[in-house]
């Protein structure tokens, strides 16, 4: 299970301010934020890993500080002096226990030195397909408890990729929409075959599935079949993206990375297994989520599927 909260802010100076991608800066106030509210041990030293409150920490078990793989995904979607700041907070499994300290995090968290007005945040289950405003100014913060469902995604998605699949589709269209980073075997790709998404995308579902519980495990074997039709069925047929670079500042240096953002088409020839197929699907639905590739909690990776008959 996974939940989205869309996160609406004033713009201010400072705000304004944001240079390049915005979702690495959102990334790391949040996590200040989130650090200030539910840390208790005051000393700089000290790491979670050695903390006797880990285990009920929302900061411990939301930032994992000590795994690379995070419960979270920061995605911007607007910053402008009319509309103000917008982004969203995907919180996955587990973590959605923390919701109170999420909320509170996100109302006292600082953007370049100031604090956000936030004026409302809405909870949206992708899939139960409901949304309620958990926050704004004049009622302020109630629990979106209703909507906490323990539902497993990979059968919601599943189930929708059966139905998107009574129909044989032509082509798949991938756009992605954040600057994507996709690196296999050291090799970077621009423009990704099919089947490296769609490995990506069911590898990280995989992991974040048995460290969370977002959702049902994966069969190893059927992802094997579904990964050889793809190769075998699909085929890059239109290209329309750009290389981007970005500068990220990782402890006292700043390293230059590579991205692309822009759609990619893929054509497709009838399956002769539909099952693989359509668990294929599934996990490119998911994909739209859980992001691909690098830097996803970033917001990095977010892409859309669309389907051609």
């Amino acid at each position: 299970m996974l939940r989205i909260y869309r996160v609406k802010a004033q713009a201010s100076k400072n705000t304004l301010k944001i240079g390049g991608y915005p979702g690495i800066i959102i990334k790391k106030s949040f996590l200040q934020s989130l650090k200030r509210f539910s840390c208790k041990i005051t000393s700089r030293e000290a790491f979670c890993k050695t903390c006797n409150n880990a285990e009920s920490c929302a900061y411990a078990s939301i930032a994992s500080p000590i795994s690379k793989l995070k419960p979270f995904i920061i995605e911007p979607l607007v910053v402008s002096k009319r509309k103000g700041i917008i982004f969203n907070l995907i919180v996955l499994g587990k973590a959605l226990s923390y919701e109170y300290q999420i909320v509170a995090s996100l109302l006292n968290m600082e953007l370049l030195g100031a604090k956000m007005k936030i004026e409302s945040i809405k909870c949206h289950d992708p899939a139960e397909r409901r949304s309620m405003s958990i926050f704004n100014e004049v009622k302020g913060y109630t629990p979106s408890q209703r909507l906490h469902k323990n539902v497993d995604i990979l059968k919601v998605f599943t189930k929708r990729a059966k139905a998107l699949t009574s129909k044989r589709p032509s082509s798949i269209i991938l756009t992605f929409k954040t600057p994507t980073r996709i690196i296999v075997n050291d090799k970077l790709y621009f423009t990704p075959p099919l089947e490296i998404i769609v490995n990506l995308v069911s590898s990280r579902y995989a992991n974040l599935a048995r460290a969370f519980a977002i959702g049902g495990q994966l069969d190893s074997n059927k992802i094997e079949q579904a990964l050889k039709l793809i190769k075998e069925i699909s085929m890059i047929a239109t290209c329309n993206v750009r290389k981007l670079t970005l500068n990220i500042k990782r402890s006292s240096s700043i390293t230059t990375l590579r991205f692309m953002m822009g759609s990619v088409t893929y054509s497709l020839t009838p399956p002769k297994d539909v099952k693989a197929f359509q668990l294929a699907l599934a996990m490119l639905l998911i994909g739209k989520l859980i992001h691909v590739g690098e830097m996803t909690t970033a917001g990095c990776g977010k892409y859309s599927v669309e389907l051609a008959y």
